[in-house]
């Protein structure tokens, strides 16, 4: 074969060569361009929260990215399915407002509340909404949340369609990335009804019961004192069961009384400079006519150190606590306190040697109306009451109370509180 034979089918082969690699390479790249297409198309409409239409198969890398794709896609939309399904049957409000208090969205429990649909609420601000004592108070306060970026509660009332006031309590949390106010509210209506009822029957107490009670307490001591006239001894022992019974009335109303400042936080603590020994000495003083019944003492041990506290305050706690001793120890034994600084802290202390605390039972006795057995409250003559409030008094000044004790072997309340 002649050279330039060899040369002509050189050339031959080498361009069928090329050509089939450009064919090749033509069909891998639009093959692959479009599966990769197909992938991109998935990952965008995953993003913009659309469904997947285009499915990538085979069993390469593609394919496989593709899959996870899809199974993400699905995970997301039941996620948003559940998250809508909560929303949509929610009890309370959840909405979102814009930069202008202006509603964005709302849930179908803002359509029943308020009593519009959602095309009425979206568009109108919450102000005209809002009952016109609340307005300025609201429009300052979404403004402040707005302004800060922060999150917050507050109180309002709101009139719905038929002119209804409506109590509600919102819980707003501003997103700069949104831009929006996004609010929880819940319907407190009733609960403030409650509230007012207790008020008004706690004012009844302070007026129309303590009262009256104080005053016929005064008279049984006048009429068992003799000072108007002597009376028979059968009439003197009813006299004086029935100021007994009286007093016990009394106390109980005051505990209810005080109970109730302590929980609406209407009570305010002055505190002063005073000696734990005085407290101590005081409290003791206040239970001598019950000591002297009882044939009881006292054992005090207390340290003549300066604290700051609500000087009388304290010595209602002390008192209760000396009072519950007198109450389960048996006559003609002896009671402890005694006060000391610890560290940073006033301690105080008051030990028995009556029956104990069972210790299942040493938490519960300090929460109000709870007795340690079914008879207490009438044959201890409790109301249930001292402890838990000796407990809110307590920790009205950063303090801590308990109980050490063991059954049968009497119990020693402690109490702490800051030195300064």
């Amino acid at each position: 074969m002649s050279l330039f034979s060899v040369f002509i089918s050189f050339i031959y082969y080498f361009c069928f060569a090329v050509l089939l690699v450009i064919f090749l390479v033509y069909r891998f790249d639009r093959s692959t361009g479009k599966r990769f297409s197909d992938l991109m198309a998935n990952i965008v409409s995953l993003g913009v929260d659309k469904p997947l239409e285009k499915r990538v198969e085979g069993d390469d890398d593609f394919a496989q990215l593709d899959g996870v794709l899809h199974k993400v896609a699905a995970s997301v939309r039941d996620l948003r399915r559940t998250e809508q399904a909560i929303i949509d049957n929610a009890v309370d409000v959840i909405c979102s407002l814009d930069r202008n208090g202006r509603f964005s969205q709302v849930n179908p429990a803002a359509e029943s509340l308020w009593k519009m649909s959602k095309d009425e609420l979206v568009g109108k601000t919450l102000v005209a909404l809002v009952a016109e004592e609340d307005r300025e108070r609201t429009h300052a306060v979404i403004q402040a949340a707005i302004e800060k970026g922060d999150s917050g509660s507050f109180e309002l009332k709101t009139v719905d369609k038929d002119g209804v006031t409506v109590e509600m309590l919102w819980n707003v949390f501003w997103s700069a990335d949104m831009d929006r106010l996004f609010c929880v509210a819940h319907d407190v209506t009733e609960r403030k009804q409650l509230e007012r009822m207790k008020q008004e029957f706690v004012a009844m107490i302070s007026h129309d019961v303590k009262s009256p009670l104080t005053s016929l307490q005064l008279t049984l001591g006048v009429l068992s004192s003799g000072k108007l006239g002597e009376m028979p001894e059968a009439v003197h022992s009813r006299l004086n069961r029935a100021e007994t019974s009286v007093a016990h009335v009394v106390k109980l109303v005051g505990d209810l009384l005080e109970m109730e400042k302590l929980d609406s936080g209407a009570f305010q603590l002055y505190k002063e400079s005073v000696s734990g020994a005085r407290i101590i000495e005081e409290s003791v003083a206040l239970v001598e006519e019950s000591l002297r019944n009882e044939k009881m003492s006292v054992d005090v041990k207390a340290a003549d150190v300066q604290i700051t506290c609500d000087h009388q305050r304290m010595v209602r706690v002390i008192t209760n606590l000396l009072s519950n001793a007198i109450k389960f120890s048996e006559p003609e034994s002896k009671i402890e306190a005694s006060f000391a600084i610890d560290g940073k802290d006033a301690l105080f202390e008051v030990r028995d040697h009556g029956r104990g605390i069972p210790k299942e039972k040493q938490q519960v006795i300090f929460e109000r109306f709870k007795q340690l057995e079914a008879d207490d409250e009438h044959g201890k003559k409790g109301s249930g009451l001292g402890l838990a409030i000796c407990k809110a008094i307590v920790e009205a000044h950063g303090g801590t109370i308990g109980v050490r004790s063991e059954n049968g072997k009497g119990c020693c309340f402690w109490l702490r509180i800051p030195c300064a």
